[in-house]
């Protein structure tokens, strides 16, 4: 990992990007609320009217408090990701349990693009894809981050100075 002072731009991505995740969430949760009755009249002639009654009202407990759960892991997930730009590097570092740092090598990313869908727009963020010569990983990336086009250029300057530090050269063969 790099030293803090190598460190020449870091980002996280948005939590808009788990707008959909909580309006799904938070339709099961609505959803599960509203079906505890005609459920338990439902299951009322089977085990009971009292019995469906509980039976409706645990299903219900049960279904929010997943939705609700699911909700907070996607929230902390997303929260847990870190992007970072180094002088030769760029790290992107996940997980919540287990962490996990990946390191794309600057001197092989091939092309840089800024993808600055309408949502992501409207506050102001977009995305950088770098695709790469890695094999492990040819493309990365850097989802609804503040200002890619100003990080765009920082990025190829970089993969210049790495690429001319190490002597590489870029052949395609058509």
């Amino acid at each position: 990992m790099a030293v803090e002072s190598d460190t020449v731009w870091q980002g996280k991505p948005a939590q808009i990007l788990n707008v959909p995740a909580f309006l799904l969430a938070g339709a099961v949760a609505v959803g599960a609320v509203c079906a505890r009755e005609p459920l338990a009249a439902a299951l009322g002639p089977v085990v009971g009217d009292r019995t469906a009654g509980e039976a409706a009202n645990y299903a219900a407990i049960g279904a929010v408090a997943v939705a609700v759960i699911w909700g907070i892991w996607r929230w902390v997930d997303l929260a847990a990701q870190r992007y970072r730009l180094t002088a030769q590097q760029l790290q992107i570092e996940s997980g919540i349990l287990n962490r996990r740092i990946e390191i794309l090598e600057l001197y092989r990313v091939k092309d840089i693009t800024i993808v600055k869908p309408l949502l992501l727009r409207i506050f102001g963020l977009g995305s950088l894809e770098l695709v790469s010569s890695d094999e492990s990983r040819p493309e990365v990336i850097l989802r609804a981050i503040p200002g890619p086009a100003e990080l765009a250029p920082m990025v190829r300057e970089r993969v210049e100075t790495c690429r001319d530090a190490k002597g590489v050269r870029e052949i395609d063969y058509t």
